[in-house]
């Protein structure tokens, strides 16, 4: 057999073995709270989910969850990472998800709280300058996806924050281990409780 016919088959191999060595993660953007109408969500910690979320948005994410990834919520054993704020707690509690550990890492951008831009203004820098996100949530993205490929971070479904998954799948797409489109309105930041799914 040709050296390279065996180069080949491990190639092949190799990459079969990555395939399956990786897992299915989910990155859902928590519901509409009260605040994000405001345009003040960030840096506020306390705002709760409105009727529209728990009415409209919680139902349509519950079926999405079950008809794509056959996932119930409220039968699912796994552990859900949250962050410490209250719409992205609340929106994982009324999915029904049981097992919820809350972290740090995944709160939101601290944007608003340094006086740099508001929600509005980030989006639009975001998409006018082709998935521009400050540094340091670049830097937060890099973190997340080491500490989840490291296995430190053992959770599979993620309930963060629109700025925090649009660094995390800007820093996949840029190491080619994603192809998330770039949405002309919003670049890489999610819609309010959408499920985003990657590979790591």
């Amino acid at each position: 057999m040709s050296s390279f016919v065996l180069s080949l088959a491990w190639a092949i191999c190799s990459k079969s073995y990555i395939i399956s060595y990786m897992k299915q993660i989910l990155f859902i953007r928590h519901a509409e709270s009260t605040v994000n109408n405001g345009d003040v969500a960030f840096g506020n910690l306390e705002a709760p989910l409105t009727q529209k979320a728990l009415e409209v948005q919680i139902p349509n994410t519950k079926n999405e969850l079950f008809e794509k990834y056959g996932i119930t919520p409220d039968r699912c054993d796994k552990l859900v990472a949250v962050s410490l704020y209250r719409r992205a707690c609340q929106t994982a509690e009324a999915l029904g998800f049981k097992n919820i550990n809350q972290l740090e890492i995944l709160n939101e951008s601290q944007i608003y709280n340094d006086g740099e831009l508001k929600g509005v203004d980030v989006i639009k820098k975001h998409v006018s300058e082709n998935g521009w996100l400050p540094e340091r949530e670049l830097e937060r993205a890099r973190q997340i996806i080491k500490e989840i490929q490291d296995g430190n971070l053992n959770q599979e479904i993620f309930v963060s924050h629109g700025m925090v998954i649009a660094g995390v799948i800007s820093e996949l797409n840029r190491l080619g281990l994603a192809d998330v489109p770039f949405d002309a309105k919003r670049g890489y930041v999610p819609l309010q409780a959408q499920v985003t799914c990657v590979n790591l």
